[in-house]
């Protein structure tokens, strides 16, 4: 066909007008060569990987080399993109030229003819050489370790500057419950979550100067030292400019906003990390509902934290007078001035939002005291062969268990168990654990029966603020207090020990506890009869039962999963709330605290999944989520291999 034109063309139009057309074409080919590259260019960026020919090895090594030559190697990039960019705007307007010459010179029929050709080698060219660079996209995603983008499935995935940024993601990092309509800038500033640090817009001088007098005090440095170290942080700040935004102008501006807007309410989610909004007034509705329970809670009609105060203060004078503690210890242990505050998170996942009670109770009267109770009985929690330290003992302690035919496992969930417990009888079991414990000497000079005091002293302080209005929780410990969970996991230990001895049918042969959240394997006739007597045993402490579904149970953050053998295996669980949102990368925080995000996530994945291939689709599924949030492929690397760069240097070092 092409000949048969050509040869049409040269024989009535001439040989100027022939090579006119085979430019035609010739432009047309390259402008689908160097769209692919654009966008192959484009996806190299995206995707924080480097093609091949913008490779550039560091003369010198270390991290500091490496993230320097990377920086250079981006900036290669963009110049490269925008020299295309240039490049493919001449083409075009090559190709126009050439093609307003040919409407001139050709009848209309034989110009429609050419266009159409042209047109059709042009889409024959484009697929050929979009092919090759998927191939070279390819193998740069296999050596670097970058997570690929389907264009395919994502038409607009130029104009995204990180996944985090798409509709699908905010949606999920962002939920608006309210009657505010957010504009783009708030919920992108939103969706980076709650715990994400913006960027100081200058350099926080007295924050500095503080911290540095305060280390020198507590750590009684000499007046040489003092002095030393002071002139060295001065010249550190004399020279210190403030970081680069980690946030927009736009963003900036809708979080000051945000701020300033009294009618909505920004809280996190109770169970996954997602950031919700809700009306002010839908929030105060949903925290007086909770607090107009008069089984749970009381209004009272004062601030009791002055009574309270004094009670602790008579108690601390008196410990120090009889030589139970010591002067500093006293002021360690000095009561706090802040009001225990109410608020609640909302329950995304259920009907209505409802909201989960939580009270902060940092710095208030009896905090401090809760803390020095908790160092003194915490070493009496998990003696117990029952309990778990978390979900890595859990794995170990199950692992080489077999589920016979006429076995089944389940899990038991304690409701609201630090609301349960009843103090007094919470007391008498840890006055028990003490009497008999040889090693109190060690940790205190106080007396099971001092220490019993001060327990119920802070187990009495249930009292909180909430829109100013006072209130107090009538059972069980106070929400909020350091030492709930210690006394609710002694409670619950002396409970599991009565309930699973005085069973008369055939109890269960494993019985594993995390706080509130037990599982067990049982004889499957004997599962109804045994929860009916765990929830007969104590008035306060009534269970949930969650039965094993499709050969697999979720417990903590583990999935058990009953082979056809007997045999378990196990898998990270995550659940329908969880939102795969992590500390992103851009956060003003400390790269350690970045890294360690990395190293918590992969050493999990490390030691839960039971197989090889379990461990490595968590991998690749933790690589994505990081992406998401920013981490690029070096972070992820030296948070895996902090030593790999010495290990190496060390070997070549030893060899010359």
């Amino acid at each position: 066909m092409n000949q048969n034109l050509h040869r049409y063309i040269e024989t009535h139009f001439g040989k100027d007008c022939l090579s006119l057309v085979r430019d035609y074409e010739k432009t047309s080919r390259k402008v689908a060569d160097y769209r692919n590259h654009l966008r192959f260019n484009l996806r190299c960026l995206h995707s924080d990987i480097i093609p091949r020919s913008l490779w550039i090895r560091p003369p010198v090594k270390g991290f500091r080399a490496n993230s320097i030559v990377h920086k250079a190697q981006r900036g290669l990039l963009n110049e490269r993109i925008r020299q295309t960019n240039f490049t493919i705007d001449i083409l075009r307007n090559k190709l126009e030229d050439i093609r307003q010459r040919l409407r001139t010179v050709l009848p209309a029929d034989v110009f429609e003819r050419v266009s159409e050709f042209t047109q059709n080698i042009q889409l024959s060219q484009h697929d050929r050489s979009k092919a090759r660079q998927q191939c070279k996209y390819t193998r740069l995603l296999t050596q670097q370790g970058g997570a690929q983008l389907s264009a395919d499935s994502d038409t607009n995935w130029r104009n995204r500057k990180s996944n985090r940024d798409s509709h699908s993601q905010t949606d999920v990092w962002v939920k608006n419950l309210s009657d505010k309509q957010l504009n783009k800038s708030e919920i992108a500033v939103l969706a980076r979550g709650l715990n994400f640090a913006v960027s100081p817009d200058s350099v926080p001088y007295v924050d500095y100067i503080t911290a540095t007098e305060s280390a020198i005090r507590s750590n009684k440095v000499d007046q040489t030292t003092a002095e030393e170290v002071r002139a060295k942080v001065t010249a550190c700040l004399s020279s210190a400019k403030p970081p680069t935004s980690n946030i927009s102008k736009e963003e900036k501006k809708a979080l000051h906003q945000l701020s300033k807007d009294k009618d909505i309410v920004i809280l996190p989610a109770d169970k996954g990390r997602c950031t919700v909004v809700l009306n002010k007034t839908d929030y105060d509705k949903k925290v007086n509902s909770l607090l107009s329970d008069n089984s749970t809670y009381e209004r009272l009609k004062r601030d009791p934290s002055a009574a309270f105060k004094k009670r602790a203060l008579e108690c601390l004078q008196r410990l120090e007078k009889g030589g139970h503690i010591d002067k500093p210890l006293y002021y360690s242990l000095y009561p706090g001035d802040d009001i225990p505050a109410f608020y609640g998170l909302p329950k995304i996942h259920k009907t209505d939002t409802p909201l989960r009670p939580i009270v902060s109770s940092i710095n208030s009267v009896t905090y401090n005291i809760a803390k020095q109770l908790t160092s003194i009985l915490s070493p009496l929690v998990g003696l117990s062969d029952h309990h778990i330290q978390n979900s890595g003992d859990f794995i170990e302690k199950v692992r080489d268990i077999k589920v016979e035919e006429n076995e089944t496992i389940a899990s038991f969930d304690v409701s609201a168990l630090f609301t349960s417990v009843p103090p007094d009888k919470a007391i008498e079991v840890v006055r028990e654990r003490l009497s008999s414990d040889t090693s109190l000497h060690q940790r205190t000079k106080l007396s099971p029966e001092q220490i019993c005091q001060l327990l119920e002293l802070c187990l009495s302080t249930t009292y909180f603020v909430y829109n100013g209005a006072f209130f107090k929780q009538k059972h069980g410990c106070a929400m909020g207090s350091p030492i709930s969970p210690v006394l609710a996991n002694l409670y619950m230990e002396h409970f599991e020990t009565s309930a699973l001895d005085s069973f008369n049918g055939t109890g269960p042969s494993h019985w594993y506890r995390y706080v509130d959240d037990t599982w067990v394997k049982i004889q499957s006739t004997e599962l109804d009869s045994f929860f009916q007597h765990i929830n007969n045993c104590d008035p306060f402490i009534k269970f949930t039962v969650e039965n094993i579904r499709d050969n697999s149970l979720p417990f903590l953050d583990c999935l058990i999963t009953v082979n056809k053998d007997g045999t378990l295996c196990s898998s990270v669980y995550r659940k329908p709330t969880h939102t795969d949102q992590y500390l992103l990368f851009d956060s003003h925080h400390p790269l350690i605290h970045k890294l360690g995000v990395v190293r918590t996530l992969f050493h999990r994945a490390s030691y839960l999944p039971s197989s090889e291939e379990t461990k490595e689709k968590e991998h690749q599924h933790l690589r994505t989520v990081l992406k998401n949030c920013g981490y690029k492929h070096w972070s992820i690397e030296k948070a895996l291999h902090p030593h790999k760069r010495d290990v190496r240097d060390r070997a070549s070092s030893s060899t010359t």
